[in-house]
């Protein structure tokens, strides 16, 4: 007989998934000299990278993409890119690396 489905387990598994992700965000250059901030570490297991690129993008009001497991955000924002991460997809901040 099937267990009936629990949605408060799947979120306690989702919950726990996000909190021993790693996440790194650096920032770089691109062309020379447009500066760009990298976020590497988000995959498709619990989060949907498209979905959190386009809020980045929002937040930030700044261009972007993901490609490659990369999220490339347009600009220095890597502050305001923890703080979102943290704040509205409950990632503690101990797990993200800021280089």
């Amino acid at each position: 007989m099937e267990e009936p489905f629990d949605s408060d387990l799947i979120d306690f598994e989702q919950q726990l998934e996000l909190a021993s992700k790693e996440i790194k965000i650096t920032e770089g250059t691109r062309r020379k000299w447009h500066v760009v901030t990298l976020v590497e570490g988000i995959d498709g297991k619990d989060l949907d990278p498209k979905e959190v690129t386009k809020k980045l993008k929002s937040k930030c009001a700044a261009g972007g993409s993901y490609k490659d497991g990369v999220i490339m955000i347009q600009g220095s924002h890597s502050r305001k890119i923890k703080r979102i991460l943290t704040n509205e997809y409950g990632i503690p901040a101990e797990n993200i690396t800021l280089s």
